[in-house]
């Protein structure tokens, strides 16, 4: 991985972090970039349209509220008792700036923190997760860098500030961090000492929320089999979060096709039906996730994989119950197609999942409307009859029209 300093300017040229480097200055004090931005721009990234700016400051919260609203700018008090306000730009409410006063921990009990204001960058740096994150960028286009963290970030090396195991004591949460951002920066295998505590750390996984915890898969599974994901896996994280462990192969077979992994179809993947439950729970998913996992689950009643044009009857049969939750008729089909193949057998034929995934579920021809000017009376009989004439219709290949489909009434 390579980093490009002339890049910074990118930031340095962002109109509202711009105003308040200048307000803040004006005010006696300092605020400069700091994490995931600097990070993202050094390695080459493009910035998005809706962007999260993380930005440090010396001056209190209360103080540079004060100040950010009578230069007109509108300001929340997100986390103000913690030294974190939110700036938002009125003319794009695509951007907001979190705006944190530098801090020192007192006491942290895994959860949360108890934190002192302080006027040492050295200091906040010291009290971040990972040396990649502790990246600070001036308002002259200058790189502070305390702990290594552009060479790290070159050599793909995502390694804790200072000692491992008292960073993941201050938030058992960053254990979960630690195998996200390995899944994206990390090049070959993840760091020994931060594995080493994450071992020795992870039964204490319990003591964060399981909201919290699900926040972070949602990040780390869609990226598949990733390094981050059987790093996890190999520091028996899997078996904190379900005894049963993660199916990783699964997911693999899934992540090799052409296509971006939604969340519910990674969970259906990763975990058997006895696990799922218990996951659920533990996770607090909610519930249209848990539906859309239990329908990727269910074994198929008609041969979905058969040689045409059965395969479309078969398919035809198996939509009355979709996915919920913005799945298509044919994208509901191929990734549970999917799902099944890959828990059973940890391969998914890319053929017949683009088939299913392209497929247009034909249109029934005939309505409740058409038997009644046929002569029939409404009630039950009508529902029969069209329940009978569909697989009439559905055996045909789908080609009988209205009228072949009313000749048989």
């Amino acid at each position: 991985m390579t980093v490009d300093h002339a890049r910074l300017q990118i930031i340095l040229d962002l109109p509202l972090g711009q105003q308040i480097l200048g307000v803040i200055r004006k005010a006696g004090g300092e605020a400069r970039y700091v994490g995931g931005i600097v990070r993202d721009v050094l390695i080459g990234r493009d910035l998005p349209d809706a962007l999260d700016i993380d930005m440090a400051m010396t001056l209190r919260p209360d103080a540079a509220q004060k100040t950010l609203e009578d230069a007109g700018l509108k300001v929340i008090p997100t986390g103000i008792d913690h030294g974190t306000i939110t700036v938002l730009d009125r003319r794009n409410p695509m951007q907001k700036v979190e705006l944190t006063t530098l801090r020192a921990d007192l006491d942290t009990d895994g959860r949360h923190a108890t934190v002192a204001f302080t006027d040492d960058w050295h200091g906040d740096a010291a009290r971040r997760d990972f040396t990649i994150n502790s990246l600070y960028l001036d308002a002259e286009g200058r790189l502070f860098d305390p702990f290594g963290g552009e060479g790290d970030l070159v050599a793909g090396w995502v390694r804790f500030i200072g000692d491992a195991g008292q960073r993941i004591a201050e938030d058992y949460l960053r254990i979960l961090r630690f195998f996200r951002f390995q899944a994206v920066f990390g090049q070959g295998e993840p760091d020994p000492e931060a594995m080493r505590a994450i071992r020795a750390n992870a039964a204490n996984l319990d003591l964060i929320s399981g909201e919290r915890q699900a926040m972070e898969l949602a990040k780390l599974l869609p990226l598949g089999a990733s390094s981050g994901l059987k790093a996890l896996v190999d520091a028996g994280v899997d078996r904190v979060l379900t005894p049963w462990g993660f199916q990783i192969e699964a997911l693999a077979a899934l992540a090799s096709l052409p296509r971006a992994l939604p969340l519910p179809v990674c969970y259906a993947a990763l975990v058997s039906a006895e696990a799922m439950p218990a996951l659920q729970n533990r996770l607090r998913l909610p519930v249209k996730l848990r539906k859309q996992m239990k329908a990727l689950a269910r074994p198929f009643a008609h041969d979905v994989t058969a040689s045409p044009p059965s395969w479309q009857q078969a398919a035809w049969r198996e939509q009355s119950a979709p996915i919920a939750g913005g799945f298509a008729i044919g994208e509901s089909l191929a990734w549970r197609y999917g799902v099944i193949e890959a828990r059973q057998t940890r391969r998914v034929s890319e053929a017949v999942f683009n088939r299913l995934y392209d497929w247009q579920p034909p249109v029934f021809p005939l309505r409740g409307a058409d038997l009644k000017s046929a002569g029939m009376t409404a009630g039950e009989a009508i529902g029969d009859a069209l329940d009978r004439l569909e697989a009439i219709w559905v055996d045909s290949d789908f080609t009988f029209s209205r009228d072949d489909l009313l000749a048989r009434l």
